[in-house]
C-alpha cells in the first residue's frame, strides 16, 4: 500500500504518495523539488480521492458483456509466465498491473495482464502482442520501457515493463492545480516523449494522470502502452469492432464518437492537453457521467482556462485551447510542435512577468478584489479583455533648480569678475605680442 506523506517544506505542504519500497531513503517532492526522507516525515491523512468515480473509470462500452468482462473482484494469480506476482498495483476495464518480480534477472517489473474474455479471438491476441512488441522499442527518457511480451503456458496474456517507484500525476491533483510554469515543464517533456511515439507510428490512446509516473527524482514518465495503436502496414489494431477504448474525461472527440480506422496521433495530443488543462485549474474541461461528457465533447467548443483560472496568462491559455479543439485539423500539426509551443512559453518568462489583471471596483468595503475573466470559447484576442496600458509620454528636459536670491547675486558677481579678468589677460597679451 502507498506511504503518504506531506511535504516538509513550509511553503509547499502538499500530500504525496511513494510506494513503499521507498521508506527509508531519499525521495523528492514532485510539486516544489524538495528532498527528505520518508523515515522522517510523519505520515499524511489518507487522500480522499476519485478512485471509482464515474469520472475516472476506464470506459469499455457498446459491447454486449463487456461490463461482466471487466469485474475487478478477480482472483490475483500467483505467477504469469516466468514472473512472481507480489502484489496488485492498479485495476481497470481492460486488464490489471501488478508488481512482480523476474527471478531470471532478478529485478522487479510492472506486468499487465488483460482480465480474461478481454482478447477472446486468437486474432486479437496477435494484435496485442504485435503492438506490445512495437511499444517496446520506445527508448526515451521519459517513457516507461517494455521489456517483454508474451502468452504463458496457462493463456495468461501479460506485458512486462520497467516497475517506477513513486507516484502518479493522479496523486498531484489531490490537492489541486500546480503552479503553471511546473504544470507546462511536465507537460512539454511529455509531449516530447510521444512525439517520439508517434515517430515510430505508435499512439498512445489512454493518456490520462493515472497514467503518468511521477519517479523518486520528481521526472515525470508515460506509462501503460497496453492500449497502444502500431499504425503500421497492417490497419488492424486490438480495439473490438464497436468498443471504445480509453478513458472518457480525457478521450478525443473523434475518438469518443466512433471513428473507423486508426486513431489519430492528434487524439493522443487532445488528451495530453486535457491533463494540461487539470494541472493548471484542477479540474477537466468537461465533468460528469460518462455519457454527459462524451455529449459536450461533441456539441461544445472547450471552455476557457482562464474561466477558472483568471491569473493564467492569455498565451499560455491559447495554447491549451488550440491543443482542445474538436476538429483534429484545428489542433497543433504535430504533438512535437505542440511542445515547442509550451517550451518557447516558458522561454519568454511570461509566468513571470503576468499578473493577475486589474481588480474591479467593489462594492462592498473590504471585500476582496475581483478579476476580469475570460468567457468560455473567447481567446486572447477578444474584445472583453482590457485595453493595453497607454503609450508613456516622451522624456522632458530638467529644469533648473530653484536658487536663493543670494546665490543668484553670487552667481552673476563671480561670473562678471571672471569677464573682467579674462579681458585683463587678453589685452596684457596683445600689449606684449605689439612690443
Amino acid at each position: 500500500m502507498p506511504v503518504t506523506v506531506r511535504c516538509p517544506n513550509p511553503s509547499c505542504e502538499r500530500i504525496n504518495r511513494f510506494d513503499p519500497s521507498l521508506a527509508g531513503h531519499p525521495v523528492r517532492c514532485p510539486i516544489c523539488g524538495s528532498r527528505f526522507s520518508l523515515a522522517d516525515v510523519p505520515p499524511g491523512a489518507s487522500p480522499v480521492g476519485r478512485t471509482g468515480s464515474a469520472e475516472t473509470q476506464e470506459l469499455t462500452t457498446l459491447v454486449k458483456g463487456a461490463g461482466e468482462r471487466a469485474r475487478p473482484d478477480r482472483e490475483m494469480p500467483r505467477q504469469v509466465g516466468r514472473y512472481v506476482i507480489k502484489r496488485e498495483i492498479g485495476s481497470g476495464a481492460f486488464g490489471s498491473v501488478y508488481c512482480a518480480h523476474d527471478p531470471q534477472l532478478d529485478r522487479d517489473v510492472a506486468l499487465k495482464v488483460p482480465h480474461p474474455g478481454v482478447l477472446e479471438a486468437p486474432s486479437a491476441v496477435e494484435r496485442f502482442l504485435r503492438e506490445a512488441r512495437a511499444a517496446g522499442k520506445l527508448r526515451h527518457g521519459h517513457i516507461v520501457p517494455v521489456f517483454d511480451a508474451g502468452q504463458d503456458d496457462q493463456g495468461h496474456d501479460y506485458i512486462a515493463s520497467a516497475y517506477v517507484p513513486g507516484s502518479t500525476v493522479a496523486d498531484l491533483l489531490i490537492d489541486g492545480p500546480l503552479p503553471a510554469r511546473r504544470a507546462v515543464e511536465m507537460i512539454a517533456d511529455l509531449a516530447e516523449a510521444l512525439e517520439h511515439a508517434h515517430e515510430l507510428g505508435i499512439v498512445h490512446r489512454d493518456i490520462k494522470p493515472s497514467n503518468l509516473l511521477i519517479d523518486a527524482a520528481g521526472e515525470v514518465l508515460i506509462a501503460d502502452f497496453g492500449l497502444a495503436q502500431h499504425r503500421g502496414p497492417s490497419d488492424a489494431t486490438i480495439t473490438e469492432v464497436g468498443t471504445i477504448m480509453g478513458t472518457p474525461g480525457y478521450m478525443a472527440p473523434e475518438v469518443a464518437a466512433g471513428i473507423n480506422g486508426d486513431v489519430p496521433p492528434a487524439s493522443d495530443q487532445y488528451s495530453l492537453a486535457v491533463v494540461l488543462f487539470e494541472l493548471l485549474c484542477g479540474r477537466r474541461p468537461f465533468q460528469g457521467p460518462s455519457h454527459v461528457v462524451i455529449y459536450r465533447k461533441l456539441e461544445e467548443p472547450p471552455p476557457s482556462p482562464r474561466q477558472f483560472r483568471p491569473d493564467l496568462s492569455p498565451a499560455l491559455e491559447a495554447i491549451c485551447v488550440r491543443a482542445l479543439s474538436r476538429n483534429p485539423d484545428d489542433r497543433f500539426p504535430t504533438i512535437g510542435e505542440f511542445a515547442l509551443a509550451l517550451r518557447s512559453w516558458l522561454d519568454s518568462g511570461d509566468d513571470a512577468t503576468r499578473t493577475a489583471g486589474p481588480p474591479l471596483a467593489s462594492s462592498t468595503p473590504g471585500a476582496p478584489p475581483s478579476f476580469t475573466s475570460t468567457a468560455p470559447g473567447q481567446g486572447p484576442d477578444s474584445d472583453d479583455l482590457p485595453p493595453p496600458p497607454p503609450a508613456p509620454e516622451p522624456a522632458r528636459r530638467r529644469a533648473l533648480p530653484n536658487l536663493s536670491p543670494e546665490l543668484r547675486t553670487a552667481f552673476v558677481t563671480l561670473a562678471i569678475w571672471g569677464l573682467i579678468i579674462l579681458g585683463v589677460v587678453i589685452l596684457m597679451l596683445a600689449l606684449s605680442g605689439d612690443s
